[in-house]
């Protein structure tokens, strides 16, 4: 509100209803605006009274100077009606006035001419048949209503307002015609007025968003008992809305002040300070200072100011035109460099205030004389960069070339390129000429802001080859002039290899594809070899029967179980190998549905012997991470307790539960077992292909190397535990952790 914001100015003009402007400062009430129809009330006169102070216009025990105080420093709005006499023309009105108080310093008066509608008042206590030249001849809204808002009549603007007539409207209820309501409107003035016997009015908005002021006045009898009301209706929507901009607009202009990082300040023209923002308050409270200044003199706020700022203030004020200075002012044992923007506001022709920003430069000071300490290194950099660096201007022309850029040509230098186009450079070689397209592209994207990073392309040498090349290229800025920088990288020596690294690919790939044909044709014939030896074991297993020779069948079953553990080592080596190849993706599987799967298969695989294997857990279901290995997995944990076992019955155990390590869910599993036992020297031995639980180095070990393979694609864990502590000849426990899922 203190100056003139934007579009203020044409929005304040709008405003159909004379408004005044009174600014206080240190208790001077000054009139410092007005709108257009303030002016047209006036006859323009008001225009002479614009920066008077209040006891320059009006008595201090007038009726204006006493609610212009009390609206300031009660810091209240509110309205009311009087008898006006302008100083401007000498006419009288009647008024009716609106005081609104603006933080911090303001005071908006509006002032309505309701001298017509206060005469049809009086008309209409006169007498009745004055009636209709009073409701015909004003515009406000009239409307005579009894005790319950039933309508007994109205005038024509008031039935105009909702498309009907006088008579029409009689006998209805004045609150569900503009307000569409059943029962009473809340903070009705009428209503007010009847239960209060006194004048009443208050602002009231209709569904349709119109902002109205409605006045009520209590009708008496004869007897003084209140026998009916009348509601005088004015339509307030544009002063509304114009206020309510104005308020916007000063937000937005405050907001920008304060959100700017320069120190603002604002002085009149004695000089002293009216408004400041966050940002000189920062500053001052860094240099110590007082931060309360408002009301003061610049030379009382900020006393390190020399003489000659003042001057250049006094400067402004009698010229009225703007003025930058840069100013060194040495605080407390430290100098502060600022560049300082003193503009004038013109208001009505006069110079009433002085805007100031000072922007701190000391930090650019420093920064400059960094940058120009660094130059000759920069330079050196440039020069010795390992990359080739050419910068050109906008149109293409290389303005400058490192020293490596040398490493590119083979029959000129950089000193031939500087101050050429690009176009010139590639039309040297026959073969280069295909790039002047693509480049012109290239440069085209890079000047509308686009980064291109690892371009490789070809560079045919004047004095033949090729050299290959990856580059970045980059707008960037020297001083105030953009360029385009190409960072070039030698990328011969990386092209020959990539291809000789495809070609190896190749030949691996091949060697590769040889092997595992290998490895399943071996795998294939050695299964069909086991096939007829199992087929021969088993015809030689019912010659003996039926020969009734049973010392040989020891032999069967040594042959057969041969062929179980060699198969058992083709299946491993094959799974083994998988696994190292292709990783199986993992996925939610239910643990107990395995293990029982598990158990079927091991009990019927070994009928020969006598095995207990029960499954023991506190937990109905649970579901790990894992894939389609995991029952092999168990398998050849169980067939190893098993095989190693030399009890006549074998005792297995498997207990799950559920853990936490380092925070995280795991099912735990513990496979214990009465067989020979594994010693601690062994323990770590057993995952490690070609150990036995001899510790003898065997062709047929690789069963639990596959199982530690497997848990650690699960990011599990798996180790080895005594059944007995400190006993390994009382069986072994086999502990596995595997991550548990919801």
């Amino acid at each position: 509100m203190d100056f003139n914001v934007g579009n203020y100015k044409s929005i304040f003009n709008t405003i159909p209803t004379p408004t005044y402007i009174w600014k206080v400062d240190n208790d001077d009430f000054k009139l410092i605006d007005c709108n257009k129809a303030a002016e047209i009330i006036t006859e323009g006169k008001i225009l002479d009274y614009l920066g008077l102070s209040l006891i320059d216009i009006y008595d201090e025990d007038s009726e204006v100077s006493k609610d212009l105080k009390k609206c300031f420093y009660e810091k209240i709005n509110f309205s009311k009606e009087m008898l006006y006499k302008y100083k401007s023309t000498g006419k009288q009105k009647v008024l009716y006035t609106t005081y609104n108080f603006i933080p911090p310093n303001l005071v908006i008066v509006f002032t309505e001419d309701i001298s017509k509608q206060k005469e049809a008042e009086s008309l209409l206590k006169k007498t009745e048949g004055e009636k209709s030249i009073i409701l015909e001849s004003i515009s406000e809204h009239i409307v005579y209503q009894d005790l319950n808002n039933r309508i007994i009549w109205t005038n024509k603007a008031a039935a105009d307002s909702v498309g009907l007539t006088s008579d029409q409207l009689i006998g209805k209820k004045c609150h569900k015609i503009w307000n569409n309501r059943d029962d009473k409107c809340p903070g009705c003035p009428v209503i007010s007025a009847v239960e209060t016997c006194k004048p009443t009015m208050a602002e009231m908005t209709t569904p349709d968003g119109r902002v109205w002021l409605v006045k009520g006045f209590p009708v008496f009898d004869e007897k003084g008992n209140v026998i009916a009301a009348v509601e005088i209706t004015n339509e307030i929507t544009k002063i509304k809305q114009a206020e309510e901009k104005l308020k916007v607009s000063e937000l937005q202009y405050r907001n920008t002040i304060d959100s700017m990082g320069d120190a603002i300040h604002v002085i009149d023209k004695d000089l002293r300070l009216i408004l400041i923002n966050p940002a000189i308050i920062r500053w001052l409270e860094v240099l110590g200072l007082q931060t309360d200044v408002i009301g003061k003199k610049l030379n009382e706020a900020f006393p390190f100011l020399p003489e000659k700022v003042l001057d250049e203030y006094k400067q402004v004020l009698d010229s009225g035109e703007t003025l930058i200075t840069d100013e060194e002012t040495f605080i407390k044992g430290k100098t502060y460099c600022t560049e300082s923007r003193k503009i004038p506001i013109i208001s009505k022709g006069k110079i009433n205030q002085i805007v100031t920003i000072v922007r701190d430069f000391g930090e650019r000071k420093i920064s400059e004389q960094k940058l120009k300490a660094s130059e000759k290194k920069f330079r050196h950099l440039f020069d010795t960069s390992p990359y080739g660096i050419v910068l050109l201007d906008l149109k293409g022309d290389i303005i400058d070339c490192n020293t490596s850029t040398n490493r590119f040509l083979s029959k000129h230098t950089i000193d031939d390129l500087i101050g050429r186009n690009f176009r010139e450079i590639w039309f040297i070689h026959e073969k280069n000429k295909n790039l002047i397209s693509f480049f012109e592209n290239i440069i085209e994207r890079v000047i509308n802001g686009e980064k291109i990073k690892n371009l490789e392309f070809p560079i045919n040498r004047s004095l033949g080859g090729i050299i290959w090349v990856n580059s970045s290229i980059s707008l960037t800025k020297l001083g105030d002039e953009s360029l385009i920088q190409f960072i070039l990288e030698d990328i011969s020596d990386k092209k020959k290899a990539a291809t000789e690294l495809k070609e190896s690919e190749k030949r691996y790939r091949e060697a590769f594809n040889r092997s595992n044909f290998y490895k399943d044709l071996f795998a294939h014939d050695i299964n069909n070899i086991f096939q007829n030896i199992q087929s021969s074991s088993e015809l030689l297993s019912l010659l003996l029967d039926e020969m009734n020779i049973t010392k040989g069948n020891n032999f069967v079953d040594i042959i057969k179980d041969q062929i179980i553990r060699g198969s058992t080592l083709i299946s491993n080596v094959r799974k083994l190998s998988e696994i190292e190849e292709i990783e199986s993706p993992l996925k939610k599987v239910e643990l107990f549905g395995v293990l029982n799967e598990v158990k079927n298969y091991i009990i019927k695989s070994f009928q020969n012997r006598k095995i207990n294997l029960e499954i023991l857990s506190d937990e109905k279901q649970i579901f790990v991470n894992a894939n389609e290995i995991l029952p092999d997995v168990f398998e050849n944990i169980l067939i190893n307790a098993i095989r190693y076992n030399q009890n006549s019955l074998i005792e297995l155990m498997i207990r799950v539960s559920k853990d936490i390590s380092d925070g995280k869910n795991f099912i735990r599993m513990e496979f214990i077992d009465n067989g020979i036992g594994i010693p601690n020297e062994m323990k770590e031995k057993v995952f490690q292909r070609g150990y036995n639980h001899r510790g003898i180095i065997k062709g047929l070990g690789l069963g639990l190397t596959l199982v530690k393979k497997v848990i650690g694609i699960y990011n599990g864990q798996i180790w080895v535990e005594d059944k007995v502590i400190g006993d390994y000849t009382q069986g072994s426990k086999f502990i596995l952790l595997i991550p548990e899922v919801e």
